[in-house]
């Protein structure tokens, strides 16, 4: 614990600014922490003199270092907080991403709704009304509470004050209890009435405020294991409570991803990016603004076997054990592609260099830093690596111009690729003699081009296919050509035109065009 004290004496001193992470500044960020980590020195060294008030403060810090990476860790500071400032009653409000959980302790609703700040018990009749739990988790601060307020303002409110007066918080917080007798109506108990009520807004490191503390009716101790009520919280009970929570804004990390909903805020997007020597895949996901700050991203891709793109969510099972074949492609740390001050969400893009072609492939994304990791993201939609081959176009042939007996020059417009991101086109030319008429067909102008040899050194043989021109262009021609020589007079040939991608893609030729 002296570790983490000296730490945030050291926070104390740092000048404001120091450790902000990338992106817009959150409120009262780093500089803010450091501000709160001057007051927890100060009250550390004020509370020297009380034994107790100093132990239960160390308590409660060492519970909170414990816990520092578990999503529980807020009901794991109920009896440190009672110990530490004692009270009644220590409840704890948290605020989820997104919806907040609808079973379960920690839901904040039943299955019927109700607006307020009340809940129904589907259990009680008459809409009475039901104890909150110790720990409450909410979608956003309501407005018209205390919480909502101390959060707000990212200060500690307490109840009896002149802003609790105005605001009335005191007609949200009479806590009440239900009792029902067997074959008769529920009726509602009061538990105790509200004296006194401590707000406490509890940070990371980053500035935003993860969760308030309620503290309720302040008590002291007395003779013979005695409580004796009091009326408010005094100036040493709130500089305590400033302590700790700027101990805890130095404690917990930044970004918290113990939150509830905290994750990718929908699937990942993916799309094919093409180009002549290599074939990549864009990913781009979105965070919730919250946890914006210093994230190691991994995407995790393979190939589909199945037609379901919803199968991760149909059945777990069947593609946990599909998603360990697949490649792990760490990002490390990546600067945010979009940042606006008041979006509620931050996108990240990666690029993946995808290693097998010709398959249906899905992309999940998980976030973590050194302490927590969030779980894998449902696969994104899948999409295709199979390259549709370089084709001509429909009416498209193949133009043949005599220049001698013994050679002949081909013309034909350029092939077109599968995206605009492909230019280069690998051709290749295949004749085959027939025997028959006493020349090759076609008729015409002649035209300049590149001349190409038979590869093999002889005449095509008769019946047989050989290739007699092999070339790579980018299609900057307005018409691509080719001249064939060493043919045997007196014979006829027909000509095929292949194409394929030289360097990306299937290594098979595709036809597409033949000679008359």
């Amino acid at each position: 614990s002296s570790d983490l004290f000296n730490r945030a004496r050291q926070v104390s001193q740092a000048p404001a600014g120091h450790g902000r992470t990338s992106g817009p500044p959150t409120p009262r960020g780093s500089a803010g922490a450091a501000k709160r980590a001057a007051a927890a020195a100060t009250a550390l060294a004020s509370a020297s003199g009380n034994t107790d008030t100093l132990s239960a403060l160390m308590m409660a810090v060492l519970r909170i270092y414990e816990h520092r990476t578990s999503a529980d860790v807020w009901a794991h500071l109920l009896e440190p907080l009672r110990a530490l400032v004692p009270c009644e009653e220590v409840k704890v409000v948290v605020r989820c991403i997104g919806a907040p959980p609808t079973h379960g302790i920690e839901s904040t609703r039943s299955t019927t709704s109700l607006q307020g700040p009340f809940e129904i018990d589907p259990e009680a009749s008459g809409g009475t009304r039901r104890r909150i739990t110790p720990v409450t988790i909410v979608e956003r601060w309501p407005a018209q509470r205390i919480e909502g307020h101390a959060a707000a303002t990212q200060r500690i409110q307490v109840i009896p004050s002149q802003e609790a007066v105005r605001q009335n918080w005191d007609r949200y917080e009479a806590a009440h209890g239900h009792s029902c007798s067997p074959g008769g109506p529920c009726t509602c108990t009061s538990v105790g009435g509200l004296r006194c009520l401590a707000a406490v807004p509890l940070f990371d490191a980053g500035g935003s405020v993860l969760a308030v503390a309620k503290l309720f009716n302040r008590r002291t101790p007395g003779a013979e294991g005695q409580w004796h009520p009091c009326l408010e919280f005094n100036r040493a009970d709130l500089t305590t409570l400033s302590a700790f929570s700027a101990i805890f804004a130095c404690v917990a990390p930044h970004p918290f991803l113990g939150l509830r909903g905290a994750g990718l805020l929908r699937r990942p997007q993916a799309q094919l990016a093409l180009s002549d020597r290599s074939v990549k895949a864009m990913v781009q996901w979105q965070l919730p603004a919250e946890l914006r700050g210093s994230l190691c991203h991994e995407v995790l891709y393979g190939p589909l076997e199945h037609d379901d793109e919803f199968v991760g969510h149909a059945a777990p099972g069947k593609y946990q054990a599909l998603r360990e074949r697949w490649q792990h492609v760490p990002c490390g740390f990546l600067e945010m592609s979009s940042v606006e001050e008041k979006s509620q969400e931050v996108s990240y893009e990666y690029e993946v260099s995808l290693l097998e072609l010709g398959h249906d492939h899905a992309f999940s994304v998980r976030c973590r830093n050194q302490h927590m990791a969030l779980e894998w993201s449902e696969p994104s939609v899948r999409i295709s690596t199979y390259l549709v081959p370089p084709y001509p176009a429909r009416s498209e042939g193949v133009r043949l111009i005599p220049l001698s007996e013994h050679a002949v020059q081909l013309e034909w417009l350029p092939f077109s690729t599968c995206d605009a991101g492909l230019s280069l086109v690998e051709y290749r030319v295949v004749a085959q003699a027939v025997e028959g008429s006493s020349g090759p067909k076609g008729g015409g102008k002649g035209a300049k081009g590149a001349s190409a040899e038979v590869l093999s050194g002889e005449p095509p043989s008769l019946g047989s296919e050989q290739v007699v021109a092999l070339f790579i262009s980018n299609g900057s021609s307005p018409q691509e050509t080719t001249v064939v020589t060493s043919l045997q007079p007196n014979v006829s040939y027909t000509f095929a035109v292949e194409a394929r991608y030289p360097f990306i893609g299937s290594r098979d030729f595709s036809r597409g065009l033949t000679s008359d």
